[in-house]
């Protein structure tokens, strides 16, 4: 990390060069936007496809729900920046797949709501009231909108309770793997150390009591190494004393480990949670999995750790920098060269280095070169330039960053077109490697997304996929359905893909002339359809159905050819339908008008009596409230007749449509017999 930032070596003197070289930063930088290119120059991270058609709708729907996931439940763009950049300077990114159970809630002001429309927030166990005020109503236009005389200011808390699949880039200082551990997979133990306020512990559903105790007075993870690496440009002064405890910062461990907790001889995932520096269990449950993924840059066999860019270049860097400080310290030396002089040369004028500055010499003689003379120094630049050069292409050979990808050099135009070619073929080839890691990384990751949501939604969520509102219900998925995920890798440049889509097309044009359409057998509407959106997403269109529509989308299937019988069918089940249709609005409406005649008759008669009786206020309030209980059952009474009326209704459509299928069956038939054409009788019935 410091190499990363050119921090100095430590190593250098006052008065000469202190310069750092800057190929770790350059090596990286170069390759994040390769690789970001690749795994985030798109919407969609993952596609799921079945291998049976019982998977086929359940493999679309994942599909589209965990792209989801990514680019709107989280920050996809930020996670997979961050991951790629840590793999390559730090030699592995871990992700973290997690399901956040924590509540959500939103505040909301409500004025001037009646009396119905509170007791229906009242039932609700979505809804807090946190303050509520009744206010009384002499307005004769409020009390038709409150026909109690009482309207009511209300303060509601709304709490969701649906999980959400949370993704985070955990920083390498803050993941902790047991020792020689082969993989994450394999490893005995895992865990993420983070810092949280007090607040977000409570909020997270810890005991109060418990969470005040836990200590919180150690510094030493503060000033972990590679912490005060990241944060070198930041001064900090240590945890500052503050009143507001809520803020106060703790410690948490969430650790992942394989142990016989059962006593059963067979080892499972247990989750741990550890709070403060004395290390208080808060929590310890079973575990479906470990929810780390890890991004290698470079794999080595047998071992978590890997290697990094950093790591390839960190020794370039260093002996880069020696050169040329020595060859900037020679260019000053040349340039203030050292020199004898004799007593008589005036010291002060001669160490005043000044341009067109005199400088006296004390003697009678013409000659006052003899006084003084130059103390020459060995240029070294052209040697150095050689070292330097040699370093840059064994930095290429390493890392496979070519200086050919971020412009021509000089001497380029003296390579053959051949040679450059075989040179940039290796280097994509080392990128390839680097990123088939990556992508075996969003692999293990989209699949432990896929398991949280089948296990943890069990809730129906609705989200808004290819321009519609999808409904959403992982439980009834199989979390061992046969599908395989493709990560959206791609080989070389935009260029390189665009140029292979647009042979592609070429290709397909030249099959459509030769089978005459699109209708097989080598060539079919879905596969040219496939390669247009795939060019489209390849110019960056992040919504490729907007520009191409499927040919196997029911809404563009060619239409089917008129069925007499059929079109008869239709024309009598409209007109089934229309007359039940008028018939159940003429119903809702009559069933509304008894209803609101009704809240105003209970309304009216019970505010009549407590007049008559001299009740008093809280007698009044009470037959209040007890009017409303009375328009809550009405009104309950009310919707439970209209979800009758409307089964009915469904049931003498269905049984009407029965029998004018039944009937034109008869009539087809007996046209057939009596060779009567029933177009005639479609025209007729039209007329």
């Amino acid at each position: 990390m410091d190499l990363y930032y050119q921090e100095p070596f430590g190593n250098e003197q006052e008065g000469r060069s202190q310069f750092v070289s800057s190929d770790v930063q350059d090596v990286v930088e170069s390759l994040v936007p390769d690789f970001m290119e690749i795994f985030g120059g798109s919407d969609e991270v993952c596609e799921f496809e079945p291998v049976g058609p019982e998977d086929e709708e359940h493999a679309k729907q994942a599909t589209d729900y965990i792209n989801f996931i990514w680019e709107h439940d989280n920050n996809g763009y930020q996670i997979k920046h961050d991951i790629i950049k840590t793999s390559l300077l730090q030699k592995n990114g871990i992700l973290k797949v997690s399901w956040d159970g924590t509540p959500r809630h939103r505040m909301e002001t409500l004025e001037n709501i009646n009396s119905l429309h509170f007791a229906e927030l009242m039932a609700d166990d979505t809804v807090e009231v946190v303050e509520h005020t009744e206010k009384q109503v002499d307005d004769m236009q409020m009390m038709q909108f409150a026909p109690d005389g009482v309207v009511h200011d209300a303060k509601i808390k709304y709490t969701t309770e649906m999980g959400r699949v949370l993704l985070q880039a955990v920083p390498p200082e803050d993941f902790l793997i047991s020792r020689r551990s082969a993989d994450i997979e394999t490893a005995r133990m895992c865990a993420h150390k983070m810092q949280k306020t007090q607040s977000d512990l409570l909020e997270m559903g810890f005991d109060e009591e418990l969470v005040r105790r836990l200590a919180s007075g150690g510094d030493d993870e503060d000033f972990d190494e590679e912490r005060q690496s990241r944060f070198n440009d930041e001064e900090y002064i240590g945890e500052s004393e503050t009143s507001d405890m809520s803020s106060r910062e703790i410690w948490l461990y969430d650790v992942y480990l394989k142990v016989d907790y059962d006593g059963d001889g067979i080892s499972e995932y247990r989750q741990i949670l550890l709070g403060g520096d004395d290390y208080t269990i808060l929590e310890n449950n079973p575990a479906d999995f470990n929810p780390f993924v890890d991004f290698p840059c470079i794999k080595m066999p047998f071992k978590y750790f890997g290697r990094s860019m950093a790591d390839l270049t960190v020794d370039i860097q260093k002996v880069k920098s020696v050169i040329q400080r020595q060859m900037l310290d020679n260019m000053y030396l040349i340039n203030n060269a050292r020199a004898g002089i004799s007593n008589k040369v005036d010291l002060d004028d001669w160490l005043s280095n000044r341009p067109g500055q005199a400088v006296r010499v004390d003697t009678d003689g013409a000659d006052v070169q003899g006084h003084f003379g130059q103390i020459g120094t060995v240029p070294i630049g052209q040697q150095a330039m050689g070292n330097i050069e040699y370093f840059d292409k064994l930095r290429e050979t390493r890392t496979g960053v070519m200086r050919m990808d971020q412009g021509i050099t000089s001497n380029a135009i003296h390579d053959t077109a051949a040679g450059v070619n075989q040179m940039m073929n290796q280097a994509a080839k080392r990128k390839l490697l680097i990123a088939r890691n990556f992508a075996d990384g969003f692999k293990i990751a989209n699949k432990k997304i896929l398991r949280l949501v089948i296990n943890h939604q069990d809730r129906e969520r609705t989200i808004r996929l290819r321009n519609q509102w999808v409904p959403i219900r992982p439980d009834s998925w199989n979390a061992d359905m046969d599908v395989t995920i493709k990560v959206g890798l791609g080989y070389g440049t935009k260029e390189s893909q665009m140029a292979a889509n647009r042979f592609m097309i070429d290709l397909m044009q030249k099959i459509v002339e030769v089978q005459g359409g699109i209708q097989g057998p080598l060539l079919k509407g879905d596969n040219i359809f496939y390669i247009l959106k795939r060019t489209a997403a390849d110019l960056g269109y992040h919504n490729p159905d907007q520009l191409f529509s499927d040919p196997m989308a029911e809404e563009n299937q060619p239409p089917q050819k008129d069925d007499p019988t059929d079109a008869i069918m239709q024309y009598q089940m409209m007109e089934s339908q229309a007359k039940l249709a008028l018939q159940e609005r003429e119903f809702a409406s009559k069933m509304q008008l008894e209803y609101e005649k009704f809240q105003a008759d209970v309304m009216l008669k019970r505010m009549d009596a407590a007049v008559k009786r001299g009740a008093t206020a809280d007698e009044i309030q009470e037959e209040r409230q007890q009017a409303a209980n009375e328009m809550q059952l009405e009104r309950e009474k009310f919707m439970a007749d209209m979800a009758l009326q409307r089964e009915k209704m469904a049931a003498d459509i269905a049984l009407e449509r029965q029998k004018i299928a039944g009937d034109l069956a008869v009539k087809q038939e007996a046209a057939r017999l009596k060779g009567v054409n029933i177009q005639a009788e479609f025209t007729e019935i039209n007329q």
